[in-house]
């Protein structure tokens, strides 16, 4: 089985850089690369950097572009498997229902109504623009 991990996305805490928990590393055969792939379940691929610092282990640059251009949302559950050679796939679950989106599509062009907030600062790009999504 895969080495795994999971994390709740808050963008608060999450949006420039996502902590990676220390025992997920500490278990690890070989060390990560500085250079990571994040793969989402539709094969979108982005490039992180892997740093470690004196309050642990990070995806630095590049998580911003991957978050934004997966639409993570506030409360999403992020699982994600080490496939090896600094490859992870990730898996998305939607915050209010826990469910992963059927296809990028919906994934991209999911909004919130008024009853279920996102809690996200408003977009600047209007919901018939949507984020773009990058391979």
């Amino acid at each position: 089985m895969a080495p795994e991990f999971c994390r709740l996305f808050y963008p608060a805490e999450s949006s420039d850089e996502l902590k990676i928990p220390n025992r997920f590393v500490s278990e690890l055969e070989n060390p990560l690369s500085r250079v990571c792939r994040i793969e989402n379940e539709f094969g979108s691929v982005a490039s992180v950097y892997f740093e470690t610092g004196g309050d642990g282990h990070h995806f630095k640059y590049g998580w911003f572009h991957c978050a934004r251009d997966n639409a993570l949302r506030q409360g999403d559950f992020l699982m994600f498997n080490y496939e090896g050679n600094g490859l992870f796939a990730m898996r998305r679950y939607w915050a209010r229902t826990r469910f992963p989106p059927f296809d990028l599509a919906e994934a991209l062009d999911y909004y919130p109504s008024e009853e279920e907030p996102d809690h996200n600062p408003p977009s600047k790009e209007s919901p018939s623009e949507g984020p773009s999504a990058s391979t």
